[in-house]
C-alpha cells in the first residue's frame, strides 16, 4: 500500500514539475510538498477504513473526519491541473458526501424501514457480485448499461423508501446512490 502513495506523490510533483509551477498563489513545489505528504496520509487512513466491509457505526465519524479533511487539499487538485486527477478528486469528494449521508442522515429512514420487516428491502443488494472499480477511472456512459432492477423487483425499494420516508428523502438517497455507482458499478443509474 505504501507504494501506491509514494507514486501518487511523485505523479503529483512531476505532474506540477512538467506544467510548470501554476500561475495560482500557493502552486509552487515548496509550499505544495507539505500539503501533497498531509493529504496522502489522510488519503491513505481513509483507504485503510473503508478497505474492507467497515462497520460504519463505529467508523463513521471517522470517515467523515478523513472526508472533510482531504478536502482541505482542494489547493493540490487546483495546482496540478490534470482533468483527470480533478475527475478522480470529484469522485472521491461525491463518494465522501454519500458516506456523509449514509452514516449521519439516512439512519433515521433506515430505522424506520428495518421496522417494516420486508423481504424486499432485506433482499436488496445493488452491488451483485461488482468488483470495485479499482482505477477510480469512471466507464463513459456509452461503455455502460443501465442499471436493470436497481432497486428491486417492481422498484420495492425505491417505493418503500418513498411511502416511509418521502419522496425527498428518496431523491437525496438516489443522488448519493449514483455517485457510489460511479465508482462501485459497472451500470449507469438514472
Amino acid at each position: 500500500m505504501s507504494n501506491f502513495y509514494q507514486l501518487s506523490i511523485t505523479l503529483i510533483f512531476l505532474t506540477i514539475a512538467t506544467n510548470g509551477t501554476n500561475q495560482l498563489p500557493g502552486c509552487s513545489p515548496k509550499v505544495l510538498a507539505p500539503q501533497v505528504s498531509k493529504c496522502m496520509k489522510i488519503l491513505k487512513h481513509l483507504v485503510e477504513l473503508v478497505s474492507s466491509t467497515p462497520d460504519y457505526k463505529k467508523i463513521g465519524n471517522d470517515v467523515i473526519k478523513d472526508c472533510n479533511a482531504f478536502r482541505e487539499c482542494s489547493t493540490i487538485v487546483k495546482c496540478v491541473n490534470n482533468a483527470s486527477f480533478e475527475n478522480i478528486i470529484e469522485m472521491l469528494y461525491n463518494n465522501c458526501d454519500a458516506a456523509e449521508y449514509f452514516i449521519k442522515d439516512f439512519p433515521k429512514c433506515d430505522d424506520k424501514l428495518e421496522g417494516l420487516n420486508s423481504t424486499c428491502l432485506e433482499e436488496w443488494n445493488p452491488f451483485k457480485d461488482t468488483p470495485i472499480n479499482e482505477t477510480f477511472v469512471e466507464l463513459p456512459d456509452e461503455q455502460k448499461v443501465f442499471c436493470e432492477d436497481y432497486y428491486g423487483k417492481d422498484d420495492c425499494v425505491k417505493n418503500h423508501i418513498v411511502e416511509t420516508c418521502g419522496e425527498k428523502e428518496f431523491e437525496i438517497f438516489h443522488k448519493h446512490q449514483k455517485n457510489v455507482v460511479k465508482i462501485v458499478g459497472d451500470c449507469r443509474l438514472e
